[in-house]
């Protein structure tokens, strides 16, 4: 991607049916659910961070969604 956009920067978005994503929270890792990644290696790291985590937002109330994809954007 970076040499297709001639960005540094990818965002990791976690992919639940539920709003609120980016200000919620993984349980297991404290991981927000859309964060942003500088390198290939750091999506890797993100992504294993919120993929099969349990993710709270305000709409999934406190028992959460497990998140199963994420999606990578430029």
């Amino acid at each position: 991607l970076q040499s297709e956009t001639g960005t540094s920067w990818f965002v990791v978005k976690s992919q639940i049916h539920a709003g609120g994503r980016g200000k919620g929270t993984v349980k297991e890792t404290g991981s927000h659910g859309v964060v942003l990644a500088k390198s290939i290696d750091e999506v890797m790291e993100k992504s294993k961070a919120i993929l099969g985590g349990t993710l709270v937002t305000h709409q999934t109330g406190p028992a959460g969604k497990v998140v199963s994809k994420v999606l990578i954007a430029e």
